[in-house]
């Protein structure tokens, strides 16, 4: 229908149509941008718990293996003393290296989950047979750490 002489048309109802389609527009860009700007704390967070994660494997089986150590040193000479320690399982694929330097007398675990990898110190009087090469498992394996008298050393199998 044609407007009479000085009607104008109703325009009204288009004006406010296209302010809420731009502020949705606005709305969905701003959402998109924040969540894009924290990604990366997302990230951080989640490689922090992952590390926090690697840093507990590791202290158990160390704690497990300065335990063994130490009752191994106070008791007689034919003692054997052994423990098994269940390495749990994971969201997040993980393995955990004993190394031990018989020169510098340095031992440490290293617990590496692709992206992130924790060295943990332990403090051990005994030598580890076969850590001068490494000693690996992978998670949810059962190794047993036991003293063998006979060869006055720490094994772990």
């Amino acid at each position: 229908m044609k407007p009479r002489g000085d009607e104008t048309p109703d325009d009204s109802a288009v004006s406010v149509l296209v302010g809420y389609i731009i502020n949705i527009g606005i709305a969905a860009i701003v959402v998109s941008v924040t969540l894009f700007l924290l990604q990366g704390v997302f990230t951080s967070a989640q490689d922090s718990a992952v590390e926090s994660e690697m840093e507990v494997i590791g202290q158990s089986f160390a704690s497990e293996l300065e335990r063994v150590d130490s009752i191994s040193n106070r008791t007689d000479a034919n003692a054997n003393v052994s423990t098994t320690v269940s390495l749990p399982e994971s969201d997040n694929s993980y393995s955990l290296t004993v190394l031990y330097n018989n020169s510098d007398e340095a031992a440490w675990i290293n617990v590496d989950s692709g992206s992130a990898s924790v060295d943990i110190g332990f403090v051990n009087e005994t030598a580890i047979r076969g850590a001068d090469e490494d000693i690996s498992f992978s998670r949810g394996s059962e190794p047993e750490i036991r003293y063998n008298s006979s060869a006055e050393e720490i094994v772990i199998e």
